[in-house]
């Protein structure tokens, strides 16, 4: 009875052994976010969650040229970037992404093994002066497991609940016939939002003005130093061969209105002068600030809040980078500072809400 009972047991034990390899064998093949490998041909990809799958598309597919940045660069489309710049691009985005997470992706591009010609990066304003080594979550709730090299550790991969999920969803969709989900569609908040200022009005709170105009300290100078350097210069540096397209998107006049009221603006923008004089005079560095364009700033019905605007100007912005417009360069960069201390600092914000 002993004897039986013990090899109900093993036999019990093998089909579960076997039930996981034969999950985990799926998983492998399927491999919804690029772990081990690239697409599979025969497999349509919903790609929708950006810090599980950006670092092994970054890994294993092929491309020569990059889209990065946070919800702000969500929107561009990848067929608009190959069209103008002639390059074979994917999008790397990150909802709420700080520059170490977008500086950490571009290690893992540089590292892929693609000959990469070009990276196209949004910079936000706000990020400016956060420290150099913050991230958008506490470390425990990364992926971390997808991140590394080590085999133990994908256990939580192979046979995560989610996961499995998510190869279901995919082989669902294959099935179907659908095709999988495009880098202009990947990330793409633009096809979900509304835009109007009357939705602008609903989401913006305006704050009382502060009586303090904040400065710009030698403890920010320094915050931005190392930021820029740790997350931007170092790898401009180590990759002279290819061409960093680094731009400000444009903003509502809400959101400068944000930082004036703060007393945050000038602040803001002297942060934005330091990294600017950072990073001009680098060969393959091509600055864009799109700040400049005023009308796109007072036309409040282009957004959905006070940062996000219709997807339909990425295009454009897109267009202006490949036509060399807005561009900054060291025979212009006063002018462009003049611009922003005389058109938003000097702005009659009152008149908005008037």
């Amino acid at each position: 009875m002993e004897g039986k009972f013990k090899n109900w047991i093993i036999a019990y034990l093998a089909v579960i052994l076997v039930g996981l390899a034969a999950v985990s064998a799926v998983v492998i093949y399927i491999d919804p976010y690029f772990h081990y490998h690239g697409q599979n041909q025969h497999i349509s990809y919903i790609l929708s969650k950006e810090r599980y799958q950006n670092n092994g598309i970054a890994k294993h597919f092929d491309y020569d040229a990059v889209l990065v940045g946070t919800s702000m660069a969500s929107n561009y489309k990848t067929s608009d970037i190959d069209r103008l710049f002639g390059t074979n691009s994917i999008k790397l985005t990150y909802l709420g992404g700080s520059n170490k997470e977008i500086s950490d992706t571009l290690d893992a591009v540089f590292e892929s093994g693609n000959d990469i010609k070009m990276v196209f990066r949004s910079v936000d304003y706000l990020g400016l002066l956060n420290t150099a080594e913050q991230m958008r979550y506490d470390e425990s709730l990364y992926p971390t497991y997808l991140y590394d090299n080590d085999p133990f550790d994908d256990v939580e991969y192979l046979l995560n609940k989610y996961t499995i999920q998510d190869v279901y969803d995919d082989l669902r969709l294959t099935r179907a016939g659908y095709a999988g989900t495009s880098f202009d569609d990947y990330s793409n908040w633009g096809m979900y939002s509304e835009f109007g200022k009357d939705v602008l009005d609903d989401s913006y709170i305006r704050e009382e003005k502060s009586e303090e105009t904040l400065e710009f300290t030698e403890e920010d100078m320094a915050i931005v130093e190392e930021n820029i350097n740790e997350n931007f210069i170092r790898q401009i540096e180590e990759h002279p061969d290819v061409d960093f397209y680094i731009f400000f998107p444009p903003f509502s006049m809400y959101y400068f209105d944000y930082l004036n009221q703060q007393g945050n603006l000038e602040r803001y923008m002297a942060a934005e002068r330091y990294t600017i004089n950072m990073l001009l005079g680098y060969d393959n560095v091509h600055l864009y600030s799109f700040l400049q364009e005023t009308d796109v700033a007072e036309n409040l019905d282009m957004f959905k809040d006070m940062s996000h605007f219709v997807p339909e100007y990425n295009t454009e912005i897109l267009e202006m980078i490949a036509a060399g417009k807005d561009e900054i360069t060291e025979d212009n960069v006063q002018d462009y500072f003049d611009f922003m201390e005389d058109f938003y600092g000097n702005y009659d914000y009152d008149a908005l809400f008037e």
